[in-house]
């Protein structure tokens, strides 16, 4: 039973009957709306009523033949109103014995959720506890979601074409959502249509907060055209981004800048900067080893390394880097191991790809425990394993 007096059967069990107390139950998904940019639902269970509020609000009475059919909401006007109601004061309720009116996920809460692929779209993530009846009903939306399988099946196998048309679609229908917005931009992206891009971005920005796909894509636009010869366009993008959302891969981006421009000083300043955002940016860190020795201040770069490798042990990059360092004091057999182990790690993730591709799944995934074994935590490992769950 719930503090607040709502109990949290499951949808299953309620629908199969299990209200024999007539007590009230609380339901909720907002889902949609961090996933999709939609609306969110939440419903009460009273008695044989069925109350659900959203962008497009629904009542069923549970007791007739067919319970989930019959929107009831025009024809019991009063009803839905009074369940309205029971549904507003619980809420009100939860929040106040929450002491807050809105939660705000921590980063770390954040990262795991994206992760785990929530908080893909363009939605706020302020959890704000109240009915809310904005955005487009979920109900609507049902054939979008296989519209959006297609469109993230085609972006993982670089079918870019395939996934922006897609895409265009959705955005055709419903020019405001950011998150087909999101998925059109990152279509034309993949499919090297920069200026597409650019406008789809543009109109990303202007809708409000985004899930950070946009501020992201202006990155990868600021690189395409300061090293295509458009200096000044491309420091203008990342300035962009980074004024939208300060970020360590910003940062991180703008040394690659700065360094390719011959400003040394501003690209140490931000890797230094993306380090005090993010301490484990693994580029970053190793960037800032690399430059500090270069520089000649080999304690410095040292320390770095150490922290680094001690908090990537499964970084190719690092490995060489550090092994180049270490040779130039001529510890040959340490600097032997690091480019040894330089290599141990990143061929797998390609092998099992080509093996999948070639039809052979056997071998992919002898090519994937190999790569576990050596690095059961690493990202590498973690898309390798994902590679091997689609294809299964």
């Amino acid at each position: 039973e719930r503090p607040d007096g709502l109990h949290g059967r499951s949808m299953v069990g309620l629908l199969n009957g299990e209200l024999q107390d007539h007590r009230p139950h609380y339901a909720e998904t907002l889902s949609p709306r961090f996933n999709n940019d939609w609306g969110e639902l939440r419903a009460l269970y009273d008695g044989h009523w069925k109350y659900i509020h959203g962008p497009k609000p629904e009542l069923f009475d549970l007791e007739t033949p067919n319970p989930e059919t019959d929107n009831l909401v025009a024809a019991r006007p009063k009803i839905a109103e009074e369940m309205r109601g029971k549904l507003s004061t619980l809420i009100h309720r939860r929040a106040a014995s929450a002491s807050a009116s809105a939660v705000m996920p921590d980063s770390e809460t954040r990262k795991r959720l994206e992760a785990l692929g929530y908080l893909q779209g363009g939605g706020s993530l302020q959890v704000q506890e109240e009915l809310r009846d904005d955005g487009i009903a979920p109900q609507d939306r049902v054939d979008d979601i296989s519209a959006i399988s297609r469109i993230r099946q085609a972006l993982f196998n670089d079918q870019a074409r395939t996934a922006a048309e897609i895409a265009q679609r959705l955005v055709d229908e419903d020019p405001n959502n950011r998150y087909y917005l999101d998925l059109l931009a990152q279509a034309q992206a993949q499919l090297g249509d920069l200026e597409s891009m650019l406008v789809t971005v543009d109109h990303l920005i202007e809708l409000g907060a985004t899930s950070g796909i946009a501020e992201r894509l202006l990155l990868y636009a600021g690189q395409f055209l300061f090293f295509e010869g458009d200096k000044e366009g491309g420091l203008q993008r990342i300035e962009r981004s980074m004024a939208l959302r300060p970020t360590a891969d910003g940062h991180y981006t703008a040394s690659i800048l700065f360094s390719a421009d011959g400003e040394s000083e501003k690209a140490l300043d931000a890797l230094r900067q993306a380090l005090e955002i993010d301490p484990n940016h693994a580029r970053a860190r190793d960037d800032l080893a690399a430059r500090l020795a270069e520089a000649g201040d080999r304690e410095g770069a040292a320390a770095e390394f150490e922290r680094l490798l001690a908090a990537h042990p499964y970084f190719p990059k690092a490995h060489y880097n550090f092994g180049v360092f270490v040779s130039e004091t001529g510890d040959y057999a340490n600097a032997a191991s690091s480019f040894r182990r330089s290599l141990d790690l990143d061929p797998y993730f390609g092998l099992v790809f080509v093996e999948l591709q070639a039809g052979r799944p056997e071998a992919a995934r002898q090519a994937f425990d190999e790569l576990s074994a050596k690095a059961p935590n690493h990202r590498v490992t973690r898309r390798a394993q994902a590679l091997l769950e689609r294809a299964s």
